[in-house]
Formats: C-alpha cells, structure tokens, sequence
C-alpha cells in the first residue's frame, strides 16, 4: 500500500478518523484497460486503465437526517501518482435504477475522467440507485451536500487502499448534473477542506426562479413537460407547502399518470411520452404550461411569495463567486435546458466579484443531446491544463523482500509478531480483492499483531513509517 505521507495529510487523515468514515461499503464492479477505453471513448487524451466501484455512503436526507446514498467511483489503475479528484454530476434520471452506480449509459463518463488520471466520484442523489425516498430533483442544498459527501467517500476508499491523492477538486456536471455541481461548488467555497481547482457546470437549469419558471408561462411547445412535474413533486417533497391534493395543481387528465410517477409505478420517461402526446392532442403542440390547473397557474404568476415561487428562488446557484476557473458551456439551440441559464449565472457571478467566470457557446446549432461531446471536450481541457499530476514519493519505497525489521511466523496463527520496527507508523493487512481487512497503530521496536476476526487466506502487509513504506505477503492460518 502506498500513501502520502506530508504533514498536511497525516492531519486531514487524523481528522478523518475522528470523525468516523463517509464510506459505507465499495463493491468492485470491472476494469477496463486503458485501450479499452481509447477504443470506447476515441478520447486521445487517456492516460490509464482503470477499476470502477459501487459504493455506498452517509449523507444526510431533505430533513437533515443520517441517511444512505450510492454513487459510482472510477480509480486509475496506475499506482504511481498523485491523483486530483473529479465529482462529475449526472443528469436527469428516468428512473430510481436509471443511475451510474447501476451502470447506466452515463456511467461511461465517471470511467472516462478515471482514465484521464483522476479519481473520480458520481453520486446518484437522494431517492436514486440505493437511496430511499422520493428523488428531491434539482434540489441544490442536498445535490451539495450528496457531492460533498461523495468526495469524503472517495477519499476515505483513497484512505483506506493506499491511493495517493491530493484534495484538489474539479466539478462538473452535465444538465441537472450542471445545476448540481454549481451547487456543490458553492458549498465547497464556504470551507476549506476541498481546493476546488476549476469547474465547469454543463448546460444546466442555475435560474430556476427565472429562466426555468418562464418555461412554467410559456406558450412554446417543450419537449419536456415532465421535468416540471418532477420540479414540483421534488419541492413539494422538500418543503411541504405548494399544495395540499395534487388535484389543486394538475388538470383531470393528467392526474393519475402523474401520481402513477410519483409512486414510482412509470418512470419520468414514460410520463413524459403521456403528456406530450396528451398535450398535442389537446393543444395542438407540447405546451407545459397547460397542464396545471389555471387557479394555480394564476396564482404562481400573481403571487411572488407563493410557496412554489420560493422553492425555485431557493434552489437557483447564481449568488457566490467562485475564485478558480468557472465555465458554463453551452448550446444555444438547446431544447431541454434554455441556454439563458448560462448567460445569467455568468452575469450574477461577474457582477458579484468572480473574475474568471465565462459562459462559452461549444455548439450554436446543437441540441441537449448533441451538446454533450463538445462540452466535455472543453471540459477535458480546461482539467487537463490544471491537473498537474505528480510521482507518488512512497513509490520507490514500497518492497516485497529484504524488509528491515523482522515479521514472524508466516503462516500466521491467532497472532504475528513485528521485531525491531524502525518508527511508529500503522499496519494494514488487506486481502487479494484489495479490501483492507486490518488497520493497527504500531510503535517502534516489538508488536504483537492479533489476527481475530481474519478469515483463513493470503494478505498483502503493508507498513507505513517515518522510514518509509513496506510490504511483505503472509499468509493467515488460524
């Protein structure tokens, strides 16, 4: 196992342990080559294979409580670096199994930043992959707070295998991914335990209370009535106050393919096809609008402190100022998320003190879909330029033989002994999958180690000193 071992880490390790791990549990799903990926991705710029993990992790849920969520983590399979971190954020799900740690078509991203030397996390949110509840869609306190989490996941798995890494962050995110991380970017600048280096925030929803409330007034058609339905379901979940019978808001018609969405019985996809279809056949057109009840409407228009007018003004991400590299790249003929959201999250940045904030058009004749390769291309290079990645120190002093102290017996009973050990340091035995199954302080001089708990097999013992890190294999036989 290989660690870095500066002063500033051994703190934050310190810290860490106090506090008890984020991560719950890490279940390897596959690796692939770094040719594998190249053939995949066409991307020249990868650097490595990969192995990619489900984990499971502590976040907490809309009330604030302890509560589970998943997300996909993508580690290069080259030892020898020092690793920046990247938190890509995904976009809107069809369904609670519709997510990258199930291994979606978006999971490929996660993999691919892994690939380009970074490990990675994607979290699936609350209320999707192993998460309960309902999904609190473009919610921006928990999409932060499910980020943050994810990186304190990623870095207790670094932790825990010997990964070296650093705390040097990029965001990003596409779509509602985009909305997620400005939102988790917002919350990293209020702390100092992440050192975000850039972001880059994808086609995503940041004016909520303006450029996405028009779309709620608007008589053009959108392709995707839906996402204002899950808007609504999600902060009637969060908030408990726009409604008190879905009957107020939604007309006759709609109103059990709608509950059938929120019971979890169709998916998001499914009831769009019903709206749009519904709506042309109605309307002439897929106006979303039309699909509320006109009191509501009218009230949300009239009143500027109805409930749902202060759920959106409350989840827009237009008012920090970010101090590293922040672009919004965008498309302008972009038919799920109007491009305007870029243009005044530029706009309420600049103007609030940021000096290097740009919203940048990557495609003025592409559509959501089509925006998505040159916004990541743009994204690969604006991370590139900054990843700066370094040779792990511990590297060189990681050997299989010739150890300078002594470790007997081998096979190992109930316990083993360590002789003569050079420093204090710590012990991890870990197991041929590469889980650590062990983890004990050791001093200079004479340890006695217990087994208790191992299960009969071969480890890999790892030692990490002031002296330098060692391993040696021993086999367990109780």
């Amino acid at each position: 196992m290989k660690k870095i071992l500066t002063t500033s880490l051994i703190l934050c390790f310190a810290t860490i342990i106090a506090l008890g791990q984020t991560l719950v549990t890490a279940q390897f799903l596959g690796s692939k080559t770094k040719n594998q990926l190249i053939a995949q991705l066409g991307n020249p710029f990868i650097k490595n294979g990969i192995k990619y993990y489900k984990v499971i992790y502590e976040t907490p849920d809309v009330q604030g409580n302890t509560s589970l969520a998943s997300a996909l983590m993508a580690i290069p399979d080259d030892t020898t670096q020092i690793y920046p971190m990247v938190c890509y954020q995904h976009g809107t799900s069809s369904s609670k199994d519709d997510v990258p740690s199930k291994l979606n078509g978006e999971a490929i991203l996660p993999q691919m930043f892994g690939g380009l030397g970074f490990i990675t996390i994607t979290p699936d949110y609350l209320g999707l992959g192993d998460s309960p509840g309902f999904h609190p869609y473009v919610h921006a306190a928990t999409e932060a707070s499910a980020g943050a989490d994810a990186l304190r996941a990623l870095a207790d798995f670094a932790d825990d295998e010997g990964i070296c890494y650093q705390k040097r962050v990029f965001l990003t995110g596409y779509s509602q991914g985009g909305h997620a991380s400005a939102a988790l970017h917002r919350l990293l600048d209020q702390s100092n335990e992440f050192n975000v280096v850039a972001a880059a925030h994808l086609s995503g929803p940041y004016s909520i209370s303006g450029v996405m409330r028009d779309l709620l007034f608007s008589d053009e058609p959108y392709s995707r009535p839906a996402y204002l339905i899950n808007t609504l379901f999600s902060y009637q979940y969060v908030y408990g106050n726009l409604y008190t019978d879905l009957a107020e808001v939604v007309k006759p018609v709609f109103l059990a393919k709608c509950s059938d969405y929120y019971n979890g019985t169709i998916s998001l996809l499914e009831l769009n096809d019903f709206l749009v279809a519904e709506l042309t056949l109605s309307e002439g057109a897929p106006i979303a609008n039309r699909v509320f009840n006109d009191d509501f409407k009218s009230a949300v228009e009239t009143n500027p402190n109805h409930p749902a007018n202060i759920a959106m003004a409350d989840n827009d991400v237009l008012d920090w100022v970010p101090t590293v590299p922040t672009r919004f790249f965008y498309c302008t003929a972009d038919d799920q998320v109007p491009y305007q959201n870029s243009l005044v999250a530029e706009a309420a940045l600049n103007t609030a003190g940021a000096t290097n904030v740009d919203a940048v058009d990557v495609g003025a004749t592409l559509d959501h879909v089509a925006c998505v390769p040159p916004a990541l291309t743009n994204t690969t290079l604006l991370f590139l330029a900054l990843q700066n990645l370094q040779p792990c120190p511990q590297v060189s002093r990681v050997v299989d033989v010739a150890l300078p102290f002594d470790i007997y017996p081998n096979p190992a009973g109930e316990v083993f002994f360590v002789k003569n050990f050079p420093s204090n340091g710590q012990l991890l035995m870990t197991n041929m999958q590469g889980r650590v199954q062990l983890r004990q302080s050791i001093a200079e001089g004479d340890n006695e180690i217990g087994t208790g708990g191992l299960q009969d097999g071969l480890y890999f013992v790892d030692f990490q000193g002031e002296t330098g890190s060692f391993r040696t294999k021993m086999m367990v036989m109780q």
